[in-house]
């Protein structure tokens, strides 16, 4: 009865690694496709920062040509109305001054807004390059654990295998002897 419960024992006990073998595979799988996805999305924003990148840039330069034209038109009107010039020429000056105005309001909020997404693709990039960096960590410990369970499951078979050559248990391995001696107890069978 003894024998039957310690190889019972030995049965779960092989089960459990193989569930524990597959588990921890199946673990660094997914570890490697959390760092493939994290790395795509890094791609994508890396992208929308270059996009943003530029975007801001032109909107930078088209406010500091809106105001150069601004500030031009209302050195000349101050020039125009010191030469007491035409009062409908200066209407026409006033107006494109006001549209101007108007303008550079407007192009102030779209570049407050993209600004405002240039920094939040700023922090998704450094977030998700400290996430691709955390994910490459766990995977080296994932690796590094297994592979030292794999030396320990090793050593472990080598020892019974010293033990069996001593005499001491069954051995692991077949030879030619057992196999002979399998085939004649068949053959009188």
């Amino acid at each position: 009865m003894g024998i039957l419960k310690s190889l019972f024992t030995l049965g779960k006990s092989f089960v459990a690694q193989a569930e524990e073998a597959i588990d921890e595979a199946q673990g660094v799988r997914m570890l490697e496709q959390h760092i493939r996805d994290a790395k795509a999305e890094l791609d994508k924003a890396g992208k929308s920062r270059v996009d943003l990148l530029a975007r801001v840039k032109l909107s930078h330069d088209k406010l500091n040509d809106l105001r150069e034209r601004k500030a031009s038109l209302e050195t000349r009107a101050l020039a125009a109305m010191s030469k007491n010039v035409d009062a409908a020429l200066l209407n026409e000056v006033a107006e494109e001054i006001a549209r101007l105005e108007n303008t550079i309001l407007a192009e102030e909020q779209v570049l407050t807004n993209l600004e405002a997404s240039r920094d939040a693709v700023e922090k998704a990039v450094t977030a998700t390059g400290q996430r691709i960096a955390q994910f490459e960590q766990q995977l080296e410990v994932v690796k590094a654990t297994e592979a030292m369970q794999l030396e320990k499951v090793a050593d472990g078979r080598d020892l019974d295998e010293k033990l069996a050559q001593a005499g001491i248990g069954a051995t692991n391995k077949s030879n030619a002897q057992d196999v002979l001696a399998r085939l004649q107890r068949q053959q009188g069978e």
